[in-house]
């Protein structure tokens, strides 16, 4: 028992490696069609979670594996039997978790090996709270820009998108600093949005996604004025001196509204996102995600 200890502590350093390597293994699986993508970062397919009883030790031994994972330090997520030395998987299921002697029975001419040289392995991890759509979207397709960023960065990098925005479309954005809140509640710094923003209506978030700063040009499609009043809730933030809006909308029913007038994505994008939400995803071990919110929320 201490030597195992010991040896799992001696090879910490070495499980990220391992995990990326065998994880381009598994990949290429997935290319062959022989499993599928819920198999990359050791998430093999299973019925949940757990590991199956030690039973499975000498179970199903007549046949071949489709893949053994040896010499590792397993994580079972199974009280009965915490940790194994070698796994197999036949058709997307473990068929054996056990010692490294034991696997090689499970090993034939088309078994692929993965020697995990002491490194720690575990099942894949399932998501239950997640927003893999509109982060997928927001990947490929927003202007983003670090929550670190200044002023002028994010005008720096909205008028780069803008320039790229075709007639009609929004320039969207995510996400700036809450406590850059003040800086971008006031008359000067919307006619530096409106200066750089190409003519385009802009929305952008803030790292809280309970904030929106918006250009002229979306509060004239949102209708949004000096008579508007803030909405139970919300908050329309004004210029203290002259009553203009600043383009500051606080909580969700300030801007629901205009957010709603953002064109509805394409059918062409929203599998885009998902595939590419997926694709990060299975590269660091999550192999089921529920959807949080599924939603057309830019």
């Amino acid at each position: 028992m201490e030597k195992n200890s010991a040896r799992r502590t001696a090879n910490t350093s070495q499980s990220q490696n391992t995990v990326k390597n065998t994880s381009s293994i598994l990949a290429n699986y997935t290319a062959t069609g022989r499993y599928s993508f819920r198999l990359a970062a050791l998430a093999v397919t299973v019925s949940g979670l757990l590991f199956s009883s030690p039973t499975l030790m000498a179970a199903e031994t007549a046949a071949t594996a489709d893949l053994v994972l040896r010499n590792g330090n397993i994580y079972t997520v199974n009280q009965g039997q915490p940790w194994a030395e070698a796994v197999a998987v036949r058709d997307g299921r473990y068929v054996f978790i056990g010692s490294n002697a034991q696997a090689a029975e499970f090993i034939g001419p088309k078994t692929q090996v993965v020697d995990l040289n002491g490194s720690m392995a575990m099942p894949g991890i399932n998501d239950v709270h997640a927003h893999p759509l509109d982060g997928g979207y927001e990947d490929i397709y927003s202007c983003n820009f670090a929550q670190t960023s200044s002023l002028d960065d994010i005008l720096s990098q909205v008028s780069e998108c803008a320039k790229k925005a075709g007639p009609g479309e929004w320039v969207i954005g995510s996400a700036w600093g809450s406590p850059r809140m003040a800086e971008l509640s006031t008359a000067e710094a919307l006619a530096k949005l409106d200066k750089v923003s190409n003519g385009r209506p802009v929305i952008l978030r803030d790292d809280s996604y309970h904030n929106r700063w918006i250009n002229s040009e979306a509060m004239r499609l949102a209708n949004i004025t000096a008579q508007s009043v803030s909405p139970a809730g919300g908050v329309i933030v004004k210029d203290a001196k002259t009553g203009e809006p600043t383009g500051l909308l606080q909580e969700f029913p300030a801007f629901q509204h205009v957010q709603s007038l953002v064109p509805v994505r394409t059918e062409e994008q929203r599998l885009t996102s998902g595939r590419g939400a997926a694709k990060t995803m299975v590269s660091v071990g999550i192999r089921g995600v529920q959807e949080a919110v599924s939603c057309e929320v830019n």
